[in-house]
């Protein structure tokens, strides 16, 4: 059995002025090259959720460190259509860390959150 070393929550928000077949259309090509990515990182467990203007994915790796979390991003980023938004939350599965990426317009910023031990955390609590 392998070991599960990060989560990803990945959604995309679709823009309103996509029309009806339009954001069909780009849902479609979304999800063959979102495939075709998730298999490349060797994505497991894998969830898809689509409401209204956004499709939300959940899946597992069994890898987790910033520059994994990067080259996702960056590959997910050039499959990017121009009007589709994406956020993506890497979770390290020890509890250890977070790193967060916004993905749009060929543009991608990144968020890392380090979770502090118990020590640092009281040093952190404002009394």
């Amino acid at each position: 059995m392998s070991q599960t070393a990060s989560e990803m929550i990945l959604s995309f928000i679709y823009s309103p002025e996509l029309s009806y077949s339009e954001l069909l259309e780009t849902e479609s090509v979304l999800k063959e090259e979102l495939a075709e990515l998730l298999s490349k990182y060797n994505a497991f467990h894998l969830l898809y959720e689509t409401s209204g203007d956004t499709f939300k994915v959940q899946c597992s790796f069994n890898e987790y460190n910033t520059e994994f979390c990067r080259e996702f991003a960056r590959e997910l980023l050039e499959i990017l259509h121009q009007q589709i938004e994406a956020k993506i939350i890497f979770v390290d599965k020890e509890a250890h860390s977070v790193i967060a990426f916004t993905l749009f317009n060929h543009n991608c910023e990144e968020l890392q959150l380090n979770i502090p031990h118990s020590k640092s955390f009281e040093a952190l609590l404002v009394k």
